[in-house]
């Protein structure tokens, strides 16, 4: 396809080589066969240089194609409590026992924990490649542009799934 990098036939699935600096790749649009520099915030070196070096895995592994599944959303700490106490049946009425359910309890002792995070997809394109031009003598140089995410990172916080739910009932059995 058009958006094929390594010639297999397939987008989307090419592994990112994670310059070193600036000289390393083209953030634009190709134009008329030429290199047309990104202008705009997020979409500029400076902007994937901001996120590249917000990531642990892309800052320390410069000069190099990143590895398959190198990277991943941070892990979720997560807690459920369930609480019961069963009421003996003293006057022939039946059983009940009451219960208290609390999911996400590490959320309920701190608000920074017990956060879920997530990725689209389970993937996540750092850039989007454009194509292939000439640029000052070197030929197929690929295109790249690049949308910087608002929390500069490449997974999103999901905010319902973190946060504390608490839950009283009671059960009643003949």
């Amino acid at each position: 396809g058009s958006k094929d990098l390594n010639g297999d036939g397939l987008d989307g699935n090419d592994l990112f080589y994670i310059p070193r600096n600036s000289s390393e790749i083209l953030i634009g649009t190709i134009s008329s066969g030429q290199f047309v520099p990104a202008t705009k915030i997020g979409t500029t070196y400076n902007d994937l240089e901001a996120f590249i070096q917000n990531n642990d895995y892309l800052n320390t592994h410069r000069g190099q194609i990143a590895e398959r599944n190198g990277s991943s959303a941070p892990w979720t700490y997560y807690l459920d409590l369930h609480l019961s106490q069963q009421i003996p049946d003293l006057w022939g009425l039946g059983a009940f026992q009451v219960y208290l359910d609390i999911s996400n309890v590490l959320n309920l002792i701190n608000p920074n924990w017990g956060q879920v995070y997530y990725m689209s997809s389970d993937t996540y394109n750092i850039v989007s490649y454009q194509g292939k031009i000439t640029y000052q003598g070197r030929a197929n140089t690929p295109v790249y542009s690049f949308s910087k995410p608002s929390n500069n990172l490449p997974w999103t916080y999901n905010d319902l799934s973190s946060r504390w739910q608490m839950q009283v009932g009671a059960r009643y059995a003949f």
